[in-house]
């Protein structure tokens, strides 16, 4: 017999949300037995991970996965191949899921409220996939005037359950003008940053409070913050203008095109930023940072050095695109694919598959990672070599024929060696009993020749007999059997009827024109 196997996705969907599971129902088919053997099935999941299950033969399984980013999921599920197997082609499949956010669970914490406060509010509130929760801090710990709190109407900071219980539930939290040194424990502080390393996205937007001693860069935050105040603030009319890196910035780059028509803002900090790890997209008043973003392990952070967006959007006669700016930076922050700055790419020239990866901006790294999934199963490092400013590249010698997929942290690829996957390939369920259950005539007959370590090659022959010495590597595809017992030509254009027709036509115009 002809040994094969093959993996089938019975279903899968075509769209997902973050956050929820997915379904798939999945089957493997060896061929070469009947027996409820296992087959291992590996899949290379969108989160740069790999998970194993056990199929049984021929018996379809239902697995689940949960989505963790937005936009297109890749899933490649390959099954482990025998030796003998006929066709590798047809171990793997690939699963594209469209993922969205349901909803976007925001936490808003604001401190000295201020006309900027209702800006920001109103903005979460009208876009229907979020679900804000807004705490304001009327009365920090230093204004405490020993009023009784049955006496006060308001309603206690819930700080453990925020920071501590549910932090993790939230995918953005956005200070503004926060003073939270003497109102947050450096518990909380603690969990912030690791809210932030495991993927949390923190947007701060600095008041004047931000130059205080009860800033939030006073904390243990401060540590992971981008910009280091020095305790000055700035004012004076200026218009936020684009830098360099802001002009190439998925963030900033399209919504500053109508420049001059902007309103001014009129304050804004002093603040030194870290630019090895930060990347300044706008600039203020005497060319100070206003706007930076910055990148630590799985999270994000972007920090405004101003209060005053909100001029913006009461400014009738020259409103500004804080509408966009605020869009834009929340979905960065949420790693929306469409707002990354880096490039991946991949193709395959000469046996070798090429990896190039352009940054957004040139760093002191000699060699960024990526990583490879192939038809091995096996994850593998792939280090890219620095040519010149921004780009790294490197070239992966293939060892087998197969579909690749290459990530980064924020982009996937895909690319399969030529003509690899094809439908020939897909269904070889062929065995003596089928072969032996054929009639061969002298007809035309398709077969298919293989020999160990060699490439499947097809002939066309008149005449084969089939034995059991054939079968070792010999198997029929196709037959054709047909007998060819007499031709007939029939002309569809009859010249003389054509004639005849055109002659009555011409006597009935001509009797007609007449009368």
């Amino acid at each position: 017999n002809f040994s094969d196997q093959k993996l089938t996705v019975n279903y899968a969907p075509d769209y997902g949300y973050v956050g929820e599971n997915i379904s798939f129902r999945v089957i493997a088919n060896d061929y070469s037995t009947n027996n409820n053997k296992n087959i291992k099935l590996k899949v290379f999941k969108p989160d740069q991970t790999t998970e194993d299950f056990i199929l049984q033969n021929n018996i379809e399984k239902k697995i689940n996965f949960k989505i963790s980013r937005t936009g297109e999921n890749i899933f490649y599920l390959n099954i482990e191949s025998e030796i003998e197997d006929l066709s590798r082609s047809n171990n793997f499949k690939i699963v594209r899921i469209n993922a969205i956010r349901k909803t976007l669970q925001v936490l808003l914490v604001s401190g000295e409220p201020y006309m900027g406060t209702r800006v920001w509010r109103n903005f979460l509130k009208s876009d229907p996939t979020v679900e804000l929760i807004h705490m304001t801090v009327l009365r920090p710990p230093e204004k405490n005037d020993n009023t009784k709190i049955s006496e006060l109407s308001l309603i206690p900071f819930p700080i453990k359950e925020l920071f501590e219980e549910k932090l993790k539930n939230f995918n953005l939290i956005i200070f503004d003008n926060f003073r939270g040194k003497n109102i947050l424990t450096p518990l909380h502080y603690e969990n912030l940053i690791s809210f932030v390393h495991e993927g949390g996205a923190i947007l701060e937007i600095t008041g004047p409070s931000y130059n205080s001693k009860s800033s939030l860069f006073r904390t243990q935050v401060g540590r992971i913050l981008p910009g280091a105040p020095t305790g000055k603030s700035l004012r004076g009319k200026f218009k936020p203008r684009l830098t360099d890196l802001g002009s190439q910035h998925p963030i900033t780059k399209s919504i500053f095109e109508n420049y001059n028509n902007y309103g001014f803002w009129y304050e804004m900090n002093d603040v030194v930023v870290n630019e090895k790890n930060s990347s300044i997209l706008l600039n203020g008043l005497n060319n100070k940072p206003l706007l930076s973003v910055s990148k630590i392990d799985k999270g994000r952070i972007a920090q405004i050095y101003s209060h005053n967006i909100w001029i913006w959007k009461n400014n009738e006669k020259n409103p500004g695109p804080h509408r966009d700016l605020i869009k834009n930076l929340a979905h960065w922050l949420m790693k929306e694919p469409e707002l990354e700055e880096d490039r991946l790419s991949v193709s395959i020239k000469d046996e070798k598959l090429n990896i190039s990866k352009v940054i957004f901006r040139d760093n002191s790294k000699k060699k960024l990672e990526v990583s490879l999934f192939g038809p091995n199963n096996q994850k593998e490092k792939i280090f890219l070599e620095k040519l010149k400013e921004n780009t790294y590249s490197n070239n992966y010698k293939l060892s087998e024929g197969g579909v690749y997929l290459v990530t980064d942290n924020s982009n996937v690829k895909l690319i399969e060696t030529n003509n690899y996957a094809t439908s020939e390939m897909e269904n070889l369920n062929i065995n003596t009993n089928f072969i032996k259950n054929l009639s061969l005539t002298n007809s035309v007959s398709k077969v298919i020749r293989t020999k160990k370590g060699e490439d499947l090659k097809f002939k066309l022959t008149k005449e084969y007999s089939i034995n059991d010495k054939d079968l070792e590597e010999i198997f029929l595809i196709k037959n054709s059997s047909f007998q060819v017992k007499e031709i007939t030509k029939n002309k569809l254009f009859n010249i003389p009827l054509f004639i005849a027709f055109i002659i009555g036509l011409f006597f009935v115009s001509w009797k007609k024109e007449s009368s």
